[in-house]
Formats: C-alpha cells, sequence, structure tokens
C-alpha cells in the first residue's frame, strides 16, 4: 500500500493559520510547525528528560506488545535509540475503534512521521495514544455502518459504565457484543469480508472485554502492516513512567519544557 501526504485546509481559520506560520498566531505559540520550530522542540526534550525517564516507558510500551507484529515491534526497538522522537495521534476508545477518522488519524501519523525522519535524520516513531482515560461514554458507545441496502445503521452498547470511572475500564458484556455482531452479520450479509470481519471481533472480545484493551488491540490488528505503536495509558506500567514526568513538571522551577535557561545552547 502506498501513503502520500497531502496538506488540505481544515475549515478551521486558527488551526490553518498555525500550520501555515501566520505571524498573527505564530506569537501565542511556543513552537511553529516548520522544520527549525520542530528541532527546537526535539532540543528542549531531550534537555528536559533523561534516559531513565525513556527506560521506564520502554518497559510500559514492551509490556502492550504481546499482539503486536514484527513490523510494530521493530517501532519498540527504534525508541530505544536515545535519539528517538515521537509523532503521536489518539483517539477516545470508541466501539470498534469509533469513527473512520479514528483509522485516518493513524494513516497520517504513519506519514508524517516518515516524513519528519527524513527531514531531521533521526528516528520517527509514530504513535497512537489511546485515550482510554475519558468519561463520556455515549461520545464511545455507537458504531455506524451502511447496510447492504444502503442504509446508515447503528449498533451500541446498553450496559453503561460505574459513574465516574474511565470508559476504558469499562467491560462490554459478552451478550452484546454478540447481539451486536449478529445485527452486523446480518446487515452486512453480501459482504466479502463480513464473516472474517465478525470473527475477528467476536475473538479479540473474548480476550480483551475492557473497553480500552478491545480498542487498542482492534486497532493493532487493523494496521499489522503499519510501523505504528498503539499505546494504552491505563497500565500501571504506564501509570508509573506517567508519574515519573509528572512529578518532574511539578518540581520543576523554571518553565515546563526547560526552555528558560537553555536556549543559550540550542544547535
Amino acid at each position: 500500500m502506498k501513503l502520500s501526504r497531502l496538506r488540505c485546509r481544515t475549515g478551521n481559520d486558527v488551526t490553518d493559520a498555525y500550520l501555515e506560520g501566520d505571524a498573527r498566531i505564530r506569537a501565542f505559540y511556543d513552537y511553529g510547525f516548520d522544520q527549525a520550530s520542530l528541532k527546537r522542540r526535539s532540543f528542549d526534550v531531550a534537555q528536559h528528560y533523561d534516559e531513565t525517564q525513556r527506560d521506564l516507558l520502554l518497559e510500559a510500551i514492551r509490556e502492550q506488545l504481546s499482539n503486536a507484529t514484527e513490523i510494530q515491534r521493530a517501532q519498540w526497538e527504534r525508541l530505544r535509540d536515545p535519539r528517538a522522537l515521537v509523532v503521536v495521534t489518539g483517539q477516545q476508545a470508541g466501539l470498534f475503534t469509533g469513527p473512520l477518522y479514528t483509522i485516518h488519524k493513524a494513516l497520517s501519523t504513519v506519514a508524517l512521521a516518515r516524513q519528519m525522519e527524513q527531514e531531521m535524520n533521526v528516528p520517527v516513531i509514530p504513535v497512537f495514544w489511546v485515550a482510554a482515560e475519558d468519561h463520556d461514554f455515549d461520545e464511545v458507545a455507537s458504531a455506524h455502518y451502511v447496510s447492504d441496502e444502503g442504509t446508515l445503521r447503528r449498533v451500541s452498547l446498553k450496559t453503561r459504565p460505574v459513574p465516574r470511572t474511565p470508559v476504558g475500564i469499562h467491560d462490554v458484556p459478552a451478550r452484546e457484543m454478540r447481539g451486536m455482531l449478529e445485527q452486523i452479520s446480518a446487515d452486512l450479509r453480501d459482504g466479502l469480508y463480513t464473516a472474517d470481519l465478525v470473527a475477528e471481533l467476536n475473538t479479540l472480545h473474548a480476550a480483551h472485554s475492557r473497553m480500552g484493551t478491545l480498542f487498542q488491540k482492534t486497532l493493532q490488528a487493523w494496521l499489522g502492516e503499519f510501523p505504528i505503536l498503539v499505546i494504552d495509558p491505563t497500565t500501571r506500567a504506564m501509570r508509573r513512567a506517567a508519574a515519573a514526568a509528572f512529578a518532574q513538571v511539578l518540581d520543576e522551577k523554571e518553565d515546563p519544557a526547560g526552555r528558560s535557561s537553555r536556549r543559550q545552547g540550542e544547535p
């Protein structure tokens, strides 16, 4: 499969102005989206965080690679390089990975990381951050698709999570998953890949019933041929890695990115 990167206007004037380097907007941000700004950002991050934190992160990610493909595991190996940078995107842990733009985000991040690696001459790893700590269940509880008859159909979760808990730790009941997949099978009975898709989703749910992990493993499987790390931040190891970074930010007496005293040494 060939990936081509296209830049289109977003429709949001502020976002478009930022991406185009408009000086009227640039003053409100520490970094622009041009190559020089990204290099400066990478320098600031490298000065602020040490290899101990990278090691914590690597260990936390390694625990999540049990179902990863070889090309995905290779990104973990590349992340061990002390020069390595990441390009991060993310999305809430939606039912069946949520809207189609979830896939578009992931593929765009792969393409952007590839471009940044060529321009900056260092390893750049694409990362998909599963926003499993989100609490908006109604936003992620449904999935839409087009039936064989060309009508828009929807399946939805009925059982709600415990109040004030992250959506990502909600267990999807087996009976609800079975009912949704039966409806999808009936609506897409003429689909060339319907049987394989339903079987794969059944298998994934049987092994991973929590919404966050199910989202992660499904996206990981569907993007198996692409070099991207899909990360669930709710694991104990990831929380330990995050806690170390948060503690450093809270203890830092200067700007959180370490810029105020370090810019004199920038390349």
